[in-house]
């Protein structure tokens, strides 16, 4: 199955339950006031404005539910995406690269960085901690199974990354922003090497 044919089935079948969401309180209370309206000789708007409130509450928990659905996962989508991405780096060097939420992100340093930490006077907890406050990461993630770069795109429910390289099959959906992501990934490489460097 292609990717492109993956997405739009998602596409479709998320249209499909908003339009199901809609059309079904509509069609039960039609269908249940047509057949009451046929067996008793009772006008059908007389029949629906006899139905108890309540019924009408119960039959919109379909719409509801993916009104809060959709709400919910555009403020999950949202969470970090209008922070600060970082400064720009001058001479960016990659250094490293870590793995967050199936995408591999490239950690930077810059090469003053490097230059200074290759003075003889600096000992080894100054080389890290030198490292640690200089590092960014790529705004633009790889792919785990290829290291080919990822085409992005920002959907309605989710954001996709989809890998560039034509025969790597490697799609990820998430609902965590890029600067989300970014932030957590840095994070958690400066604790793995802060802890690392403890071990010792």
């Amino acid at each position: 199955m292609s990717k492109k044919f993956k997405l739009h089935e998602i596409i479709l079948s998320e249209t499909v339950k908003a339009i199901l969401a809609v059309l079904l309180p509509i069609i039960l209370l039609t269908a249940y006031s047509t057949i009451i309206s046929w067996n008793y000789n009772i006008p059908i708007i007389s029949v629906m404005t006899s139905i108890p409130i309540y019924i009408y509450g119960f039959l919109c928990i379909p719409f509801i539910y993916l009104f809060v659905r959709k709400y919910y996962i555009h403020k999950k989508m949202n969470e970090g995406k209008h922070e600060h991405v970082g400064s720009i780096v001058r001479s960016p060097v990659d250094i490293d690269h870590w793995q967050y939420n199936d995408l591999i992100w490239i950690i930077r340093t810059n090469e003053y960085t490097l230059r200074k930490n290759e003075l003889p006077t600096i000992n080894e907890a100054t080389r890290i901690k030198n490292i640690l406050d200089s590092i960014t990461i790529s705004y633009e993630p790889k792919c785990p199974k290829c290291g080919a770069g990822l085409y992005f795109q920002e959907h309605d429910l989710y954001y996709s990354y989809d890998c560039v390289n034509p025969e790597c099959s490697f799609i990820k959906r998430t609902w965590e922003s890029k600067n989300k992501m970014r932030d957590i990934a840095k994070k958690q490489y400066k604790y793995s090497v802060e802890s690392k460097f403890l071990e010792k």
